[in-house]
């Protein structure tokens, strides 16, 4: 009942979080980046937040791994009663963000850093991620 059905895509999997919450995912390259333009110009004593400026939403997310993995049966809940084994570890692994899938991220004063934001549409950028964590086997390096 728990098993992922393999003939049909179909993944029984309850997560907690919410379509419209949204989380700030930024490569650290374009970081990098940001940091290297910073750094040859004339910004003493001013604060950057060097974030995306359209942070992800859970919705796009889900969406995107769906499609990527050939999945149905994600659903975002509030909370999660008699959790299934794939729960279970699910809710093991995302208990660090739990905060973020369940309410917006902080919003951030970019007004400093406007124009040096360098970064893909937020699909791709979610394409690329878990591609590379298909083609890694998911390790962390």
């Amino acid at each position: 009942k728990d098993k992922l059905n393999s003939k049909n895509g179909k993944l029984p999997l309850r997560v907690l979080g919410r379509d419209s919450s949204t989380f700030n995912i930024i490569p650290i390259d374009n970081v990098v980046s940001m940091m290297h333009i910073l750094g040859y110009s004339d910004n003493v004593g001013k604060t950057f937040h060097l974030t995306n400026p359209s942070p992800i939403s859970m919705g796009l997310c889900k969406d995107v791994i769906s499609e990527m993995l050939d999945l149905t049966g994600i659903e975002y809940v509030d909370d999660i009663s008699n959790p299934n084994q794939v729960e279970k570890l699910f809710l093991r692994m995302t208990k660090p963000y739990l905060k973020y899938m369940l309410n917006d991220d902080p919003i951030f004063d970019r007004s400093n850093a406007p124009e040096i934001y360098i970064h893909p549409p937020n699909e791709k950028l979610l394409k690329t991620l878990i591609s590379y964590g298909i083609e890694n086997n998911w390790k962390l390096r």
